[in-house]
């Protein structure tokens, strides 16, 4: 080989050095820490040629029609839903450069015989919320060439009959206050025993025992020793109500599972009935109030249920609950009761329901940055996480050691909810040296966020980035909300 020839393989061969060495940027030291594999698969083995209905640890149903597969294919799900789960999947909650609030991400991959298969009609998913936000769209996932995850091609979702859902409710508390409320509290025993959790205790595990036993006490009693035991415990047998559904006996699980004590005694002035003896005596309006503070948000975070493993059921399961059934009371009440995102996917691969964060009451739009303290001369990835959200945002561009998250065309702002609690970290790596550092803070119009950081080893950070708390500071969020409660006027 000649002398210019070699020189130009050596040239070529130093370029590509050059180029594999100067990919160890900012995203790769995220992917190494944080990506999807730290996310536990769940895995089902269906019969393309048969209805099935998969449901998953976090509660989403997945709906695959007779024929969209040929012959058995393995189906791979994976969920993020929680802020942990975001963050430590490492995908930012961006599309194409604008941020994102999410209510959920899911991985949809079929496989046969070890070979990648697609669906050969839409494949039907619902995951699992309390409260649904018509904003929300679902997005596509597209990898980028930097394994980083750009969220594209929102549509739109096929939402529930909200009106009913809110109608069911409301009156849930109204007929506790007003049936149930003289004998029984949610949080405590009274003349009969405490009703929060009820639904997975004895025979009310069955919704059809429920009725029988709100319908006619005694006939039940006589062939239940669980209730017997309860009449020896408390002294005393509950009244009968014929008139009360099944409907009913759902959405009264549904409100005493979720109802915080504020909003319980806030709907027992409003509720429960009023017995005054003489119409002369003292008015029972309202002449006061008091504030306090409860934690509505982090509500968001148990729309999903991890109390059963992940299993396959058959659309007789969903859709029949006879008298004879062993099953949990949650299940039934999940698949009647529970409001879900719905939508299609044609293709394997991960789809997120997201909204993007726009200016409005509590999202501004403000200017952040993180100042890195340090000597080490490294690259770094820096993120910030808001947990209420379920929102994490990478830095887009930095200055030195001061990192700036810039999502606005006005290249200086991103929209954030002022006042709410988010968290900031920083790691990176140079040979066999790490450093991380961490700090919480609350979002403000405008700040520069100061992080100190610390040398560590790899395990070390492995550890502290899987985990719920780095260094003390909890991934999960807690924010509190004011509500001012009606405080009657003493007798």
């Amino acid at each position: 080989m000649k002398l210019s020839a070699l020189l130009q393989v050596a040239a070529y061969s130093c370029a590509l050095i050059f180029f594999v060495c100067s990919c160890s940027t900012e995203a790769s030291v995220q992917n190494e820490f944080l990506n999807t594999r730290n996310i536990p698969a769940q895995f089902f083995k269906v019969d393309g040629q048969k209805d099935t209905v998969l449901k998953t640890s976090h509660a989403s149903l997945v709906r695959i029609k007779k024929g969209t597969f040929e012959g058995m294919v393995d189906i791979e799900i994976k969920e993020v839903f929680t802020p942990q789960e975001i963050f430590q999947s490492g995908l930012a909650t961006v599309s194409d450069g604008r941020p994102l609030r999410s209510a959920g991400m899911i991985y949809f991959n079929a496989t046969q015989d070890g070979e990648k298969v697609e669906p050969s009609m839409p494949v039907s998913i619902g995951i699992a919320t309390k409260s649904v936000d018509t904003t929300m769209k679902v997005f596509k996932g597209e990898w980028e060439k930097d394994s980083t995850m750009n969220w594209v091609d929102p549509e739109n979702l096929n939402f529930p009959d909200l009106e009913q859902n809110d109608t069911t409710e409301i009156n849930a508390a109204a007929l506790f206050h007003a049936k149930c409320s003289n004998c029984h509290h949610v949080f405590k025993d009274m003349t009969g025993p405490g009703l929060r959790g009820f639904n997975s205790r004895g025979p009310w595990k069955n919704p059809l025992n429920t009725l029988d036993w709100l319908h006619n006490p005694p006939a039940f009693m006589v062939k239940d020793k669980y209730t017997q035991d309860l009449k020896n415990k408390f002294g005393s047998i509950k009244p009968a109500f014929p008139d009360l559904s099944l409907e009913f006996i759902i959405a009264l699980a549904k409100y005493v599972n979720e109802v915080t004590p504020q909003q319980y005694d806030l709907n027992e002035s409003m509720y429960r009935p009023k017995f005054i003896a003489d119409s002369s005596s003292v008015s029972s309006s309202d002449c006061g109030a008091d504030t306090s503070y409860y934690s509505a948000i982090e509500e968001d975070f148990a729309e999903y249920d991890t109390t059963f493993p992940p299993a396959v059921l058959s659309d007789a399961t969903i859709k029949l609950i006879d008298p004879g059934w062993e099953g949990n009371f949650l299940e039934y009440l999940e698949e009647l009761d529970r409001q879900r995102y719905e939508f299609r996917v044609e293709a394997n691969g991960w789809y997120n329901i997201d909204a993007f964060l726009k200016p409005g009451k509590s999202i501004k739009n403000v200017r952040l940055k993180v100042q890195v303290i340090s000597t080490e001369k490294m690259a770094l990835k820096t993120l910030v996480l808001v947990p209420s959200k379920r929102a994490m945002l990478e830095s887009t561009n930095r200055e030195g050691q001061l990192y700036k998250f810039v999502y606005n065309e006005d290249g200086t702002t991103l929209p954030l909810s002022v006042g709410y609690r988010a968290l900031a970290l920083t790691f990176g790596s140079v040979k066999d040296k790490i450093v991380y550092g961490v700090k919480e803070f609350v979002i403000s119009n405008d700040q520069t966020i100061k992080i100190d950081l610390q040398e560590t080893t790899k395990e070390k950070l492995q550890n502290l980035l899987l985990s719920k708390n780095i260094d003390g500071v909890s991934l999960e969020a807690i924010e509190k909300q004011q509500v001012i409660i009606p405080k009657p006027c003493d007798q």
